[in-house]
């Protein structure tokens, strides 16, 4: 079954760059994902939605996280804390 996994990670403000965000989601593409990100002033933010296939929302939620902290750290992201996991069937 495929599911639509939402993953937003929060900490320290200044830390995001739209070239990183850039780079994450270019690093997604093939998990038909989206990304956003708040480079602005106060706590700093981002996040993905992407597409994966799993038997379960939680396996699915194991596996988008794993996907979207991997491509993260290669984006040059930092390793926020996770505050928020949105799972859902793509139907």
């Amino acid at each position: 079954m495929w599911w639509s996994v939402e993953v937003t990670l929060s900490g320290e403000a200044g830390t995001v760059t739209p070239e990183a965000l850039e780079r994450l989601e270019t690093l997604l593409a093939s998990a038909a994902a989206t990304v956003s990100g708040s480079p602005e002033e106060g706590p700093g933010r981002y996040g993905t939605r992407l597409s994966v296939e799993a038997d379960s929302p939680e396996a699915a939620i194991v596996n988008a996280l794993a996907t979207s902290r991997t491509a993260a750290a290669e984006a040059g992201l930092p390793a926020w804390p996770v505050v928020q996991v949105e799972c859902m069937t793509e139907e």
